[in-house]
């Protein structure tokens, strides 16, 4: 109705304006932000936002007069003629609805509208559900695309397609009732709308079943299925009614003999619950059958008409025998372990053109049946009802306790064998009732009852003993001694008998550690080397000059197997005797330093000797002089606290964001672990001192903290990079970790693609042509606007087969811009040219 232009202004800054005012008995100007209150003025934004209103209060007719203004030039001025009709509206769509058994249907403005006499006026037509319809419900469509039920809709809901019926409850027919309310005043009331309810086809396909030589035979999927035809129907859906039982034999469902009426499901047949058992042998091979209807959980009471279905079952009365033998010896399990069933356990030995199936008919009680995927073994089948010879003998079966505190767990199951080829079943020769019973015995899982961390001086050795590893074991019938130790791996010393240290230890039992007959060793950590002749380590003398400041050297004895201080006061002088024996020892005062040490000077003594030989009759010998040598020693003592034997966690790990080409600081924001440092490829890691920058390979946890840390770029247009650390504490170390490095790229990443359209036509140039592709400029506006596809290329009409362009995308707020980026084109020629007679001589 009304409509400005003015190229050099925004919306914002055109203002409208009523010229002499409205008649009142008329009606007013309002605007939707405050209902009520008379307006003179309005912007055009508000106009295209559609929040002026008219607002009619009496007399049929009117004028206003109106103009805009800029801010500093006003238009022209133009007469907006009003005229007030009534309100009248027609029902013009009441349709109906079909919606399939337990399905779903869209209802849309061509099944239900309501037209009025205005149009594109904004009048609100709205329906209220009065009454519910009874074997279903309706379902709005919801902006997190949850269907919703609901009460009330509206007519652009309708039109959008945002309104649904589901049928819940089955029924042949259902409807619902409404009050039609246009803007605040109630049009209609009771409009019905009929919906009606289209019963699910079956396909039903079954196989003859044959009985040979026993008196039960399970049916399965293969032998009876029905699948419902235009709606999707879980087994348990799909019902049997049986009209007709057998004569001959009797239908069970589990133990239970079904009668003329009785139901079974699609989903019992497939979990082999439903069988046929003969009622007594015939003398001669004959037949006999039972007719069933099939209809869903939804619709219970299928009609007389409803399509009746005979199975047919052929009985022989002389069958081979079948050679059937079962092995069933049961398993032992550690409590909370787990153990595959294997043929030595569990088996049914049956004829070559046979195969096996058992029947879970009672779970185990304190674990469960597992069948797992020996080439996928993260792949398993958690909740077992039926198995096959096959599964045991593949090992795909195993049972898993649940770890509680019992000794006995059993499972019972059934035993059916059948010809695979023509899916004929044939039971056990058991009677059907039989169950069979597979045993399990739980051995309970020994517990650690000494469970502590086993200290060991730095390069030296100690003894391992119950006083500090021991297991105790819950069988009655079972020996802790008998308890056998595996060695896993010892990265910073060995396990070495205490007979013979030159022996390692990969296996000992518990029997070993009562007797001391383990020994951990680590290596020397203070000794000396000497040319001279010194055949024992007593000879070689220490005496301290510097103590330590933070604890205290002292030396030990060896009484009964037992470890005794014979010196607490802090030692002066020792041997290599007491070295060699690990009879020295440091300990620490428990003050907050980590780290000590000591000063020493090793002595060392040749023994005096005589020495000479003869020339000449002269005693060119002598006595000679003792020799003495003495050497300084430094000693470091680093103390590490009990939490330093577990290794660091990582607390903070975030991708870091740098510019290419630029260098971007790495903090604790980006990479945190409570350790003393970590270890990199450091090529493109530097550390700052002052203005200087070096790569480096390690660096510290402090390093971070400080900003030490940098990552500079420098591979041109690479758009991704990475740092694979490891991080220790100093006796522990976690990795490997991967920092994740997003580098915004210096280009824009221009992609195109190329055009293929018929020679003299256009094709609009779109985002799937000519875009931007990186996440870190997603959502910004370039230089060309290609979201509406205000760009084309037009061909000339020339006969040419191909053309190209080159573009380059530029932003405006990042400053960044893209390299040139060519885009081809391909002309399909099109035969447009008007036939030219290029001859035309005279016909002599």
């Amino acid at each position: 109705m009304l409509r400005v232009l003015d190229p050099d202004s925004s919306p914002e800054d055109l203002e409208f304006s009523c010229l002499g005012g409205l008649n009142n008995q008329a009606g007013h100007l309002e605007h939707q932000d405050y209902p009520g209150k008379s307006i003179s003025s309005f912007s055009l934004v508000d106009l295209e936002e559609g929040k002026v209103d008219f607002v009619h209060t009496g007399a049929p007719t009117s004028r206003l007069a109106l103009r805009v203004s800029d801010g500093q030039k006003v238009s022209n001025t133009v007469v907006l003629r009003i005229m007030a009709v009534s309100l009248e509206h027609q029902l013009v769509n009441n349709t109906g609805l079909e919606v399939e058994q337990g399905g779903a249907a869209i209802i849309t403005g061509n099944q239900l509208a309501v037209r009025v006499n205005v149009a594109d006026q904004g009048v609100e037509i709205r329906y209220d559900v009065t009454e519910a319809p009874r074997y279903g419900e309706l379902q709005r469509l919801h902006s997190s695309d949850e269907w919703k039920a609901t009460g009330t809709f509206s007519q652009k809901l309708l039109e959008k397609e945002r309104l649904r019926y589901r049928n819940t409850q089955g029924g042949a027919a259902d409807h619902f009732t409404c009050r039609v309310t246009i803007g605040t005043v109630v049009a209609e009331e009771g409009v019905v709308i009929a919906i009606a309810i289209r019963l699910p086809q079956f396909k039903v396909t079954r196989s003859k079943m044959e009985v040979a030589g026993v008196r039960r035979s399970v049916l399965t999927s293969e032998d009876l299925r029905a699948v419902a035809r235009g709606v999707k129907l879980r087994e348990s859906d799909v019902f049997f009614r049986l009209r007709a039982p057998p004569k001959k034999g009797r239908l069970l469902l589990d133990r239970r003999v079904l009668e003329r009426s009785s139901t079974f499901s699609q989903k019992n047949v497939s979990d082999g619950l439903v069988s046929y058992e003969l009622r007594e042998a015939p003398g001669k091979d004959t037949r006999d059958s039972f007719s069933f209807q099939v209809f869903s959980t939804h619709h219970h009471h299928p009609g007389n008409n409803s399509t009746h279905h005979d199975f047919r079952v052929n009985i022989r009365a002389q069958a081979a025998a079948s050679g059937v033998s079962l092995v069933n010896k049961g398993l032992s399990v550690l409590e909370g372990g787990s153990k595959v069933i294997t043929m030595e356990m569990l088996f049914t030995h049956a004829p070559a053109n046979r195969e096996v199936r058992y029947v879970v008919t009672a779970a185990p009680r304190h674990g469960r049946l597992r069948r797992i995927n020996v080439s996928n073994s993260s792949a398993a089948d958690d909740s077992v009802a039926a198995f096959t010879n096959r599964d045991i003998a593949d090992q795909r079966l195993m049972y898993v306790h649940d770890d509680s505190e019992t000794k006995l767990d059993s499972f019972e199951f059934s035993v059916g064998v059948y010809k695979p080829q023509r899916q004929q079943k044939v039971s056990t020769q058991e009677e059907a009732e039989e169950k069979h019973t597979f045993n399990i015995s739980v051995e309970l899982r020994p517990v650690r009852v000494v469970d502590k961390v086993f200290h060991v001086a730095r390069d030296g050795q100690r003894l391992l003993t119950v006083a500090d590893l021991r297991f105790r074991d819950g069988d009655s019938d079972f020996e802790d001694g008998w308890l056998v130790y595996t060695r896993r791996g010892i990265p910073l010393g060995e396990l070495v008998s205490a007979s013979d240290s030159a022996r390692k230890l990969y296996e000992f039992t518990q029997h070993d550690l009562e007797q001391g007959k383990v020994v951990t060793l680590t290596s020397a950590n203070l000794s000396v080397l000497t040319n001279l002749d010194v055949r024992h380590p007593q000879e070689v003398t220490y005496e301290v000059y510097l103590p330590p400041r933070h604890g205290v050297l002292f030396l030990k004895a060896i009484v009964n197997s037992d470890e005794v201080t014979v010196a607490t006061g802090g030692v002066s002088t020792f041997t290599g005797q007491h070295l060699s024996a690990g009879l020295l020892a440091y300990r620490h005062d428990d003050s907050l330093q980590l780290s000590d040490g000591f000063n020493v000077t090793a002595r060392v003594k040749e023994r005096e000797r005589e020495e000479g030989r003869r020339r000449t009759g002269e005693m060119l010998g002598a006595e000679r002089g003792v020799m003495e040598v003495h050497l300084d020693i430094g000693v470091v003592v680093r103390v590490y606290l009990e939490s330093h034997q577990r290794p660091p966690t990582v607390l903070t790990k975030r991708p870091l964001v740098v510019e290419e080409g630029n260098t971007a600081s790495i903090s604790r924001d980006f990479l945190e672990t409570p350790g003393r440092g970590a270890e990199g490829p450091g090529d493109q890691t530097e550390h700052n001192q002052g203005d200087t920058q070096q790569p480096i390979t390690s660096f510290s946890q402090d390093d971070l903290n400080r900003g030490r840390i940098s990552y500079r770029h420098q591979t041109t247009g690479g758009t991704n990079d990475s740092l694979l650390l490891a991080a220790t504490n100093g006796v522990t170390e976690v990795g490997p970790i991967t920092l994740e490095i997003d580098v915004i790229p210096k280009l824009l990443p221009l992609q195109v693609s190329g055009l293929t359209l018929d020679e003299g036509s256009s094709q609009p140039l779109t985002l799937d042509i000519i875009k931007v592709t990186n996440h870190h400029f997603r959502g910004l506006n370039f230089l060309y606007e290609l979201e509406r596809e205000y760009i084309s290329y037009i061909h000339d009409g020339s006969d040419t087969l191909s053309d190209n362009f080159t573009i380059r995308a530029n932003q405006t707020e990042s400053k960044k811009h893209s390299g040139p980026a060519h885009v081809s084109i391909t002309i399909t020629p099109v035969n447009d040219e008007t036939p030219t007679v290029t001859v035309n001589r005279v016909l002599k």
